[in-house]
């Protein structure tokens, strides 16, 4: 990857050293694209101030509707997909999430 994003030949693979300065490199220009396409790319993806579930981005408010925002289920709405929801509330997720769809379903 490194290559692909700096046209830099990785040297000492596998070293952490080497491997924390090839990342950092990497995220560096992945940020520089992002930057140039910020106002375009932002208003996508940052959802609005306490308009999401939690600390995460996994549960969002489309049109004051909670909807998921990741998984096979993003972009409907968690009333639609009460399967989910009970497989949600047996797996390893957030106990904030949880509490939510409880609420919900």
């Amino acid at each position: 990857m490194l290559k692909v994003y700096t046209g830099e030949d990785m040297q000492n693979a596998h070293n952490a050293s080497a491997d924390v300065i090839a990342t950092v490199k990497i995220l560096a220009k992945q940020l520089d694209r992002e930057n140039d396409n910020i106002d375009e790319i932002a208003p996508r993806t940052a959802p609005a101030p306490n308009r999401r579930v939690g600390l995460t981005d996994q549960i969002i408010f489309v049109d004051d509707n909670p909807v998921f925002n990741f998984g096979k289920h993003k972009g409907k709405k968690l009333t639609d997909e009460k399967d989910y929801c009970k497989w949600i509330l047996s797996a390893d997720f957030d106990e904030e999430i949880k509490e939510f769809i409880r609420s919900v379903i």
